[in-house]
């Protein structure tokens, strides 16, 4: 079995008292994976925990067999994981005819 390049296991955050990731746990190796869900369910949360930009409560993140949570933002974009949030309009100037 091939070595898991992201692990996440009983991954908790959320905002002050409300709690949005309650004991997440999932693994993947270098396949595609596409979070999906109703709004509210966590999936921002999610992504921003494992970009460092919201600190998890409790569990223990595994990329590239290296723990991250807790790491910058930064560094851990350089070791290669990166979130690109679905918005529009990233460009207002430019448009595609």
């Amino acid at each position: 079995m091939a070595e898991e390049l992201l692990r996440v296991e009983g991954l908790c955050a959320g905002y002050g008292a409300s709690q949005v990731l309650e004991h997440l746990s999932f693994s993947m190796n270098h396949e595609s994976v596409t979070i999906v869900g109703r709004n509210g369910m966590g999936k921002t949360t999610l992504c921003n925990t494992l970009m460092g930009l919201l600190k998890s409560s409790a569990g223990e993140v595994t990329f590239a067999a290296a723990r991250i949570e807790g790491v910058y933002t930064a560094q851990i974009t350089r070791r290669g994981i990166a979130f690109i949030p679905q918005g529009r309009r990233l460009f207002p100037s430019l448009s595609v005819s």
